[in-house]
């Protein structure tokens, strides 16, 4: 069995206490025996909590990624991009706010770019309007290649409450793009090496996330350096070595039965 999420953030996430421990309840009698597999350290602590289970396999995502053959340099106008679902776990209210309060102290050309479906679309677009940003600020529906779809930006920001391995950043990373993210309970920390490839900021802060893209828009050596170690992050998550991991972890569990 395969887990991607922060499972007890999402089993918190209800306000009832009886659903919660139902449902905590339910989990450990139908995770009794199974193997599992976890995409991140953070994930598989996680289920280790819930199952009980002493040993949690570890294999993040691979891809096969065609990737950007060339550096990518800060060129104007500066184009931002994110990409999600549109819901309160994505917390796109909090980039809105950061793009806000970026668009006060910079007043050089920016636009941001949201890509993703969900209910909280309606939402987002009437929260748009309000801060004034409907000309710098566009919704778009989800694309299937996503990852080469950004290639047309510059920088991506991820604005997650909690997350398990978010493949999102990766696929930003194949393409260039420095990142700047919210360090979640577990994920894009594990992704960005605790910020070696990428810049981490507190969750629900839009002040700091706003800072964190003044600076990197605003200095290139600091933008390019980024945007090089994107490109050298992204190359250890390959399909290959997912694929071996998963072969190894079969062939074990066959000589077991």
């Amino acid at each position: 069995m395969t887990h991607h999420n922060n499972l007890n953030q999402v089993i918190n996430r209800s306000r009832s206490y009886i659903f919660r421990f139902l449902l905590r309840l339910s989990l450990l009698i139908l995770y009794k025996g199974c193997f599992h597999i976890a995409v991140s350290k953070g994930v598989a602590n996680d289920i280790k909590n819930i199952t009980q289970q002493k040993s949690i396999g570890i294999i993040p995502y691979g891809f096969d990624f065609k990737f950007l053959d060339r550096l990518k340099f800060l060129k104007k106008p500066i184009k931002i991009v994110s990409a999600g679902r549109f819901d309160q776990q994505k917390d796109f209210t909090n980039l809105i706010n950061a793009f806000s309060y970026l668009n006060e102290k910079n007043k050089k050309n920016c636009s941001l770019t949201l890509i993703g479906d969900g209910q909280d679309y309606h939402r987002l677009l009437t929260h748009i309007n309000n801060k004034n940003l409907n000309n710098t600020i566009k919704l778009v529906k989800w694309k299937n290649n996503v990852n080469k779809y950004f290639r047309k930006f510059d920088l991506f920001i991820f604005s997650s409450l909690y997350e398990g391995l978010p493949n999102v950043i990766i696929e930003a990373m194949s393409q260039g793009l420095p990142i700047i993210s919210t360090d979640t309970p577990f994920g894009p920390s594990e992704i960005l090496d605790n910020g070696k490839y990428g810049i981490l900021v507190p969750m629900e802060d839009p002040e700091a996330m706003a800072g964190a893209m003044y600076k990197l828009l605003t200095n290139k050596k600091k933008y390019n350096y980024y945007a090089k170690q994107s490109l050298e992050r992204a190359k250890y998550f390959s399909l290959g070595k997912m694929l071996k991991a998963y072969k190894k972890v079969i062939l074990e569990a066959l000589k077991i039965n």
